[in-house]
């Protein structure tokens, strides 16, 4: 990314180009969107001062972080907390994100975490043997996950992401977005409501 923001000449501090790599994750064809976005702002803002670099608050107004914003919603949904995944649901949509982009991202998190339960409940521990069975590339964030889904069961996690294609599929089959999130989120959050 810091090549890529280099060879475009978009001059970040280190800060704001992590808050730029949070906010963008790995979706490609919007690192160069946002980065053009960055670029324009940088010709009209700062000028043809070469030595001018944007900072962090600049990329917090200008770049919305909508990747840990469904992550941050996965986590709320996994804990039962209703509230909040709605809360977040409703930003998501807000931000103009896609419903099937939140989706895509709900059902890949619900099944790295579901991989991972498996894992450990058939007596693994090898943590690379996990990362690599849950598709996971560093193999250090399997100690966070296991701290994750320690108080879920692995039926919990396969009925949310039951839950999860069934939205894909109402989805795809032009149900209207926000209602159809918002009730299956509730429904997910239910299902996982520990207790």
């Amino acid at each position: 990314m810091k090549r890529i923001a280099h060879e475009r000449g978009v001059k970040l501090t280190p800060a704001a180009l992590e808050q730029f790599a949070e906010a963008i994750g790995n979706d490609t064809r919007r690192l160069y969107g946002e980065l053009e976005k960055l670029q324009v702002y940088a010709l009209n803002r700062l000028g043809k001062n070469d030595s001018e670099v944007i900072d962090i608050e600049v990329v917090r107004q200008l770049i919305p972080s909508t990747t840990q914003n469904s992550l941050q919603l996965a986590d709320a949904i996994r804990q039962g907390q209703t509230d909040i995944a709605l809360a977040l649901v409703a930003e998501l949509l807000n931000l103009n994100e896609p419903g099937l982009k939140i989706t895509a991202t709900l059902a890949r998190q619900f099944r790295t975490w579901l991989w991972v339960k498996l894992m450990l409940e058939s007596g693994e521990q090898d943590e690379r043997a996990i990362a690599q069975a849950a598709e996971v590339n560093n193999p250090k964030r399997i100690y966070f996950i296991k701290q994750a889904v320690q108080r879920i069961t692995p039926l919990q996690l396969r009925q949310s992401l039951a839950c999860l294609l069934d939205l894909d599929v109402k989805l795809k089959q032009g149900d209207e977005e926000r209602s159809t999130l918002l009730t299956q989120v509730i429904k997910i959050s239910q299902i996982c409501r520990p207790g």
